[in-house]
């Protein structure tokens, strides 16, 4: 996560080159509190000796899949701005 605190940082900048950015910057935002948010449910999970396996397992990919969207949007939407200020 620390790259990507970076490279939001060097958006960031950019979003007043491009005010159209913004709202992808703000779901960018939105989206790791959810992944905060679902890797604190996890650890509730780890830490209850009775949740068993499959508890576990759903918490783990309810974070997986979240993370998975979270980068590919995050590709899609900054990777290229990121190039252009490369340029």
């Amino acid at each position: 996560m620390r790259a990507a605190r970076g490279q939001l940082r060097v958006a960031r900048r950019g979003s007043g080159r491009q005010p159209d950015l913004a709202p992808v910057l703000d779901r960018l935002a939105a989206e790791r509190r959810t992944m905060a948010a679902l890797l604190d449910e996890l650890r509730v999970v780890l830490a209850t000796p009775v949740a068993g396996p499959d508890a576990l397992g759903r918490e783990v990919d309810r974070l997986t899949s979240q993370v998975r969207a979270h980068l590919a949007y995050e590709e899609e939407q900054l990777v290229p701005i990121l190039n252009a200020a490369g340029e």
